[in-house]
C-alpha cells in the first residue's frame, strides 16, 4: 500500500470513528462493537487463510483463551490494567497458536481443518468442564472495566468500547498489511503456492507456518476486553466458522 494511501485510510478511519461515536445511540454502538469484533476475527484469520493457505478453524479458541486470561486476572485477582491484560492475552493466545502450528505441521487441507476444529472443541470443553477455574456454563462474571493507566480513564461506556473495537480492527488491518508486504509475508505466499519450491530455495518452511499461526492468534487476542461476562460460547466452533464464512463471502477462501 502506498504511504499516502495508508495515511489517508488511517485518517479516514479516525474521522469515521469520531463521527459515529458522536451520533449513534448506546445500543447502536454496542451492535457496531460486536460487528467490529467479527471483522477483527476475520482479518486475523486472513493472515492464515489468504497469505499462508491454512484454512484454520481455531480462531475462536485463541479469542476465547485470551478472554479467559483477562477475565480470570480481572474477576479473581483484581487486575484491571488494559495493557497488562493485552500482553497476557496475546502471550497466551500466541503460545497456544504456536503449539497448534507445531502439532499440525505436516497436515494440509481438510486434515488441517479437522485438527484445528478439534483444538477448538478441546478449548471449549475445558471452558465448560473446568468450573472452578472458568465458571463453566455460567462463565466469569464481574470482569472489571479496563483501566488505561498510566493514561487517565477507564473503558466503561458504549462509546469507549466502540472506540476500542474500532481502533483494534484498524491496527489488526495494518498489521496484516505490513506482514503481507514484508519479507516474511512473501515467504508465506511462496509457501502457499509451492512449499517444495520454497524449501528448495533454502527457506525453512516448517518454521514459517507455526510463526504465522502464532501471529494470527496473538492478533485475535487484542479483542478480548469487549466482554463483561466471559463464557464458553465464543470459544465454540460457531465463532470460528463465522470468521471463516466472512472471509469466504469476500472471496478470500
Amino acid at each position: 500500500m502506498p504511504k499516502r494511501s495508508l495515511v489517508v485510510g488511517v485518517v479516514g478511519a479516525a474521522v469515521a470513528i469520531l463521527v459515529l461515536r458522536s451520533v449513534l445511540s448506546g445500543y447502536a454502538l454496542s451492535v457496531w462493537s460486536l460487528a467490529l469484533v467479527g471483522g477483527g476475527l476475520a482479518m486475523s484469520l486472513s493472515l492464515l487463510v489468504t497469505y499462508a493457505g491454512l484454512p484454520s478453524l481455531a480462531q475462536a479458541a485463541f479469542y476465547g483463551a485470551g478472554g479467559y486470561a483477562v477475565g480470570i486476572l480481572s474477576a479473581k485477582h483484581g487486575q484491571e490494567n488494559l495493557w497488562t491484560g493485552l500482553a497476557t492475552a496475546g502471550g497466551l493466545a500466541g503460545l497456544l497458536a504456536l503449539l497448534l502450528g507445531v502439532v499440525s505441521l505436516r497436515t494440509r487441507g481438510v486434515y488441517f481443518q479437522i485438527i484445528t476444529l478439534s483444538f477448538t472443541a478441546m478449548i471449549w470443553g475445558l471452558a465448560v468442564k473446568w468450573r472452578s477455574f472458568t465458571g463453566g456454563d455460567d462463565g466469569l462474571v464481574g470482569v472489571l472495566p479496563p483501566s488505561l493507566s498510566p493514561l487517565p480513564g477507564y473503558l466503561v461506556t458504549p462509546q469507549d468500547y466502540f472506540t476500542y473495537s474500532a481502533v483494534a480492527l484498524v491496527l489488526i488491518c495494518l498489521v496484516v498489511r505490513m506482514v503481507r508486504d514484508s519479507a516474511f509475508g512473501h515467504v508465506l505466499l511462496g509457501i502457499r503456492d509451492s512449499e517444495s519450491r520454497m524449501a528448495a530455495l533454502g527457506y525453512r518452511t516448517t518454521a514459517t507456518r507455526p510463526s504465522a499461526t502464532c501471529c494470527s492468534g496473538s492478533a485475535t487476542a487484542s479483542l478480548e476486553w469487549l466482554r463483561w461476562a466471559i463464557g464458553p460460547r465464543p470459544t465454540g466452533w460457531g465463532c470460528s466458522c463465522s470468521a471463516a464464512y466472512s472471509l469466504r463471502s469476500r472471496g478470500h477462501c
